[in-house]
């Protein structure tokens, strides 16, 4: 079957800032839940799939791994804010890595800005060498 590519809504990072940076401990535990995805361990995977979730999109598969969304979208040079970054490292599959909305990226300082869950800060600035990038909720389904 042919396949069609079906970005996500515009509003991912809106969602992603909105509840990370805004609702608060109770109101990001409620909206994850909401979603299926209860706040539980390394919680990053668990964010980023309830925010894909509620913009539309589907998370990839045991989307509690971190290093598990490699497979999800598809792979860009040159993120967009609203594209998922992953850490390098950890082996696809393993526990290890790390999942983050891109909000910003400066190539000329070698770093990106990212919202995200389970990291220091909830907007965090990071080095670009040391992640992928996943292209903006781009997900391939069979055409109907």
């Amino acid at each position: 079957k042919d396949l069609e590519v079906r970005k996500l809504p515009g509003n991912t990072l809106q969602m992603a800032r909105d509840v990370a940076l805004h609702s608060g401990p109770t109101g990001l535990q409620q909206f994850m839940a909401a979603q299926g995805y209860p706040k539980s361990g390394n919680w990053c995977g668990e964010f980023a799939a309830a925010v894909v979730r509620s913009s539309g999109g589907t998370p990839p598969k045991n989307p509690a791994i971190a290093s598990n969304w490699r497979g999800w979208g598809q792979s860009t040079a040159e993120p967009k804010p609203g594209d998922i970054a992953v850490r390098r490292g950890a082996p696809t599959g393993s526990t290890g890595s790390h999942v983050t909305f891109v909000e910003d990226y400066s190539p000329a300082k070698g770093t990106f800005t990212a919202i995200g869950g389970n990291q220091t800060h909830t907007r965090q600035t990071f080095r670009i060498a040391d992640f992928e990038f996943r292209n903006g909720g781009a997900q391939q389904q069979a055409a109907q």
